[in-house]
């Protein structure tokens, strides 16, 4: 997902969700118990903290990749990953220290397929990636059709005559009603972790 992320262009024909919630259960009472233990429903909770406060995906991609290459050391990792995002950690550790905090697990709980079987699930305008997202980028320019704008070609490295583009306006909106994406091409729904 990083070196799509990075490719020139990419970014602007994608919508990308990140669903921060991987394997996690929860209970009738509503209480989340995580695969990996409390540590990872905290580093969740700060991902949606920052997905929350910063909703438009270049503004919180970094400070989720941050975390995600901190590994275990992801909770010590918060301040400097929301510095190198020019994110205000006061807004994160504000978020992260209330009952926001487990509303948006409840959030992501929601948006989390119930059929998943494994994580990272990446689905590619509403299908799994038969790459587990290996291939994000190759499997986006594929479902990309149309007439494709020049960043777009550039990132998928296809002549214009090859090109083709497909809008799905109603995808995200139908699919998690709750979501404010601000572009709706081709969607790359993550479930991590």
């Amino acid at each position: 997902m990083h070196k799509a992320w990075n490719t020139e262009g990419w970014q602007d024909i994608v919508n990308v969700t990140l669903v921060p919630y991987g394997n996690a259960e929860m209970d009738s009472e509503g209480r989340i118990t995580c695969q990996h233990g409390d540590g990872e429903c905290k580093g969740n909770r700060w991902e949606q903290c920052a997905i929350a406060h910063y909703p438009d995906t270049k503004d919180y991609f970094p400070f989720y990749y941050c975390m995600e290459k901190a590994g275990d050391d992801m909770l010590s990792s918060v301040k400097d990953c929301a510095s190198e995002a020019n994110m205000d950690y006061s807004v994160l550790s504000t978020c992260f220290n209330s009952a926001e905090s487990q509303a948006l697990q409840k959030k992501a709980a929601a948006m989390t397929p119930s059929d998943h079987q494994y994580v990272p699930w990446v689905l590619v305008d509403g299908k799994l990636s038969p790459s587990d997202g290996d291939n994000i980028l190759q499997e986006v320019c594929d479902k990309y059709k149309g007439i494709k704008p020049s960043f777009a070609i550039k990132a998928c490295a296809l002549s214009e005559k090859q090109s083709q583009i497909q809008f799905k306006p109603n995808y995200v909106k139908d699919k998690f009603p709750n979501f404010s994406g601000s572009h709706l091409e081709i969607v790359v729904h993550i479930l991590l972790r």
